[in-house]
């Protein structure tokens, strides 16, 4: 499961997860304290049992705004050769992939782990698309904690004279060796010259190619095309789209579009008053990972880091980063939680329970059942 936190216009925390596998009401209750709002995107299967709540705690997005209905994508298996992946594609799809790859002379680019400069090129891109197209601009803070949590790739391909012609985003999950396509953009749109705009749309099937070749390459078993009418009825644009995306012989997949939790039943918030309130040590980057896990069992009420630029702001849930000298004036004396490297792990929690003797100190690690807190013995 992926997932990444991300601060709305409005103030409000929202959590996204990538949920492949049945949503029930005990999963709603699992995650509900972990932001204002909690998005479950396309999970297999709604249990009846979530209706009740709907419009009330929960709200969906429905195919058609019908409660129960799932959405349809198209997938290509990528445990197949390359040879079964380009036979399956339809004769104009394979004619316009030759073609680009042999005479247009494009160049094909992916980006994994887009830096600022990278994230700014494709914002920009992005955003001349969408205008055209008269569609929502992204935002950028939803693209950069996408980035920062690592399931963000970007794909690009050029022409001979190195003018970008085609941007493919990507929703990458490692666990599930599963890639959604995000964002496909071009501005063929606003372009006049028939044997150009002719290119960009040879330009984007090669593109989508390589990408498959290249997740193939690196382990990945399923490319999803994100969005594919098969018994739906769509309106004219998003027919001609689907029917684009059924020239790579993708075959039909059914889940349901999303769950989002908007608000806490009372009985959460008494739950979560109970909790034990803990400081985490340690704001680098095993706090993101851990930090979900943690929250379910305790109240995180801050982060205690040595590095001083840190001081002073916010993380992920508006939990506070302090000084480890004002662990103290928080009046917790119960727990303190430290994220760090296996190598020097003794070494650190030594030197806190020194200074913090009267701490009851422990950390996070990982066992072969999964995360979990482990009292730290001092010896």
């Amino acid at each position: 499961m992926i997932y990444f936190y991300y601060v709305r216009d409005d103030g409000k925390r929202i959590l996204r997860l990538n949920w492949p596998n049945e949503i029930k009401m005990e999963d709603l209750k699992k995650y509900s304290l972990l932001a204002d709002e909690i998005q479950f995107w396309y999970p297999k299967y709604l249990n009846p049992e979530l209706k009740k709540f709907d419009n009330k705690y929960i709200s969906f997005i429905h195919q058609n705004q019908v409660w129960g209905v799932p959405s349809q994508t198209g997938i290509i298996d990528l445990n197949e050769s390359e040879e079964k992946i380009f036979s399956s594609f339809s004769k104009t799809c394979k004619y316009e992939v030759k073609r680009a790859a042999n005479r247009d002379h494009l160049k094909f680019q992916i980006l994994l782990h887009p830096n600022i400069a990278e994230i700014n090129q494709f914002l920009e891109f992005y955003d001349k698309f969408a205008i055209t197209k008269k569609l929502p601009l992204l935002q950028r803070n939803v693209v950069e904690s996408m980035v920062n949590a690592g399931i963000l790739a970007i794909s690009i391909v050029y022409s001979s004279e190195a003018e970008m012609l085609v941007h493919h985003s990507y929703i990458v999950d490692i666990e599930e060796k599963r890639v959604a396509l995000n964002t496909s953009c071009s501005l063929v749109h606003s372009i006049k010259d028939t044997s150009k705009k002719n290119m960009i749309g040879r330009a984007n099937r090669y593109l989508h190619y390589q990408d498959m070749l290249f997740f193939k390459k690196n382990g990945y078993q399923t490319y999803d095309l994100n969005g594919v009418a098969y018994s739906v009825v769509q309106d004219q644009e998003h027919e001609s789209i689907s029917a684009f995306k059924k020239e790579f012989g993708c075959k039909r997949e059914d889940s349901f579009e999303s769950v989002i939790l908007q608000t806490l039943p009372l009985n959460h918030i008494e739950e979560n008053s109970k909790k034990k309130k803990i400081i985490v040590f340690g704001a680098g980057g095993y706090l993101k990972e851990a930090l979900p896990f943690l929250s379910l069992s305790y109240d995180v009420v801050a982060v205690a880091d040595n590095d001083i630029g840190k001081w002073g702001s916010t993380i992920e849930q508006g939990i506070k980063v302090i000084s480890p000298e004002d662990i103290l004036k928080y009046n917790i004396n119960d727990l303190i939680v430290v994220i760090m490297r296996e190598s020097t792990r003794d070494m650190v929690l030594h030197d806190i329970h020194n200074k913090l003797p009267e701490m009851h100190l422990g950390y996070f690690c990982y066992s072969e059942k999964g995360p979990k807190i482990k009292e730290y013995q001092n010896k």
